[in-house]
């Protein structure tokens, strides 16, 4: 009997051009993941099919990397303008200058990263077109949206540097498809 931890999974759907591409990124998937039931490769039929708009994934990404950097460069100002504006200062002043900064890194490297990341464009969706004769493969993943965990963009990461050519909507996908089963 298998058990599941996670009842809560999201499914990603990567689409390879090639089966043992597809193949070898399920097996670097039931890797990462340990376990095997839940990643599979399956064909894709020909067709037309809605692209996952991954958008929103770079630009938090991008401002989590920007405030990581922004955050220490903050408090050092705080802390600087802090030991200047008031030379006397105790260490109590310097802390909460120093705290105000990180916040403020925090405020603006967040912003700057985000917006840096955003991608301003008025398509409201791609498609991927899959011929007919083709090889096309569709990997399934069920990834934890749980935040601690951060496996859904980690299996994201594994799934695009093992050569996925794109992530399906997985909405779009299922109301036209029946659900794989793995």
């Amino acid at each position: 009997m298998h058990v599941r931890y996670d009842y809560e999974t999201e499914d990603i759907l990567a689409v390879f051009d090639n089966p043992e591409t597809a193949r070898e990124a399920v097996r670097r998937v039931r890797q990462a993941i340990a376990d095997p039931h839940r990643a599979i490769a399956v064909p894709l039929p020909p067709g037309r099919y809605q692209l996952a708009d991954v958008s929103l994934q770079e630009v938090v990404h991008g401002a989590m990397h920007s405030a990581t950097t922004s955050v220490p460069l903050g408090a050092l100002a705080g802390i600087g303008l802090a030991a200047v504006a008031v030379p006397a200062a105790g260490p109590v002043a310097l802390a909460g200058l120093g705290l105000a900064g990180a916040i403020g890194g925090l405020v603006v490297g967040a912003m700057t990263g985000a917006i840096k990341r955003t991608r301003w464009d008025r398509d409201p969706a791609e498609f991927l077109e899959v011929p007919p004769d083709s090889e096309y493969m569709l990997v399934i993943v069920e990834a934890s949206p749980a935040l601690g965990r951060r496996e859904t963009s980690r299996v994201m990461g594994i799934l695009t540097r093992a050569g996925a050519i794109g992530f399906l909507d997985a909405t779009a996908y299922y109301a036209s498809h029946q659900r794989a089963v793995a």
